[in-house]
């Protein structure tokens, strides 16, 4: 079975957030920062894994986009902002 953890689908909230965004915009691994563009080139990468042979994994939406501590390394990371009617 050939997978991809990817695409991220979390939305960054804006370049200037980005760089203290640890496990995303300070990868650079967001595709916009808005629903909108995040949607749009996530699922582009999505069917082009597909179209590749390979399951894409969706992951980090939505929670990721808000926080600055990486999930990898650092424990209790919450977003407090998100709600379940957030626009982003």
């Amino acid at each position: 079975m050939n997978v991809d953890l990817a695409p991220v689908l979390d939305t960054v909230p804006s370049p200037e957030f980005a760089p203290s965004n640890k496990p995303i915009g300070a990868f650079k691994r967001e595709y916009g920062f808005n629903p909108a563009a995040v949607s749009e080139h996530g699922n582009a990468m999505a069917d082009g894994l597909r179209d590749a042979g390979v399951a894409p994994v969706v992951k980090h939406f939505p929670g990721m986009g808000r926080v600055s501590l990486n999930t990898d390394v650092s424990a209790n990371v919450h977003d407090t902002e998100t709600t379940r009617t957030d626009p982003t």
